[in-house]
């Protein structure tokens, strides 16, 4: 008989974390949080802040709802049938979102999101 090998993808499995909790780790230490999650993919839920376009760049903005907060998880998309579904969407929804952290500038920036 001959052995047949098959090919397995090892997509890494996105970090699953809530707004608040990833816009608290940066708050607290923004060089630590660089080392756990910049780069990373991570489906992250939390309710709408903000939605908006900045330097033709559509986002939400997401913590845990409350408005007292500064910071929040700043989620860009460029998928327009992503884009369309922000349309549908109202401050103070809850959503998820999957996207590639990028770091702390004036939020906590997550890049190519999609909805989940």
């Amino acid at each position: 008989t001959v052995a047949e090998t098959t090919t397995v993808e090892t997509t890494e499995a996105p970090l699953v974390i809530d707004a608040q909790t990833l816009v608290d780790e940066f708050d607290a230490n923004e060089i630590k949080a660089n080392q756990m999650y910049k780069g990373k993919v991570a489906e992250i839920t939390g309710v709408i802040n903000d939605i908006g376009e900045v330097l033709g760049m559509t986002y939400i903005t997401i913590n845990d709802g409350d408005q007292m907060h500064f910071l929040s998880a700043q989620c860009f998309f460029k998928d327009k049938t992503e884009i369309a579904k922000i349309a549908e969407l109202s401050k103070g929804d809850t959503v998820t979102v999957i996207g590639t952290i990028e770091g702390k500038s004036l939020n906590i920036e997550v890049k190519n999101c999609i909805f989940k």
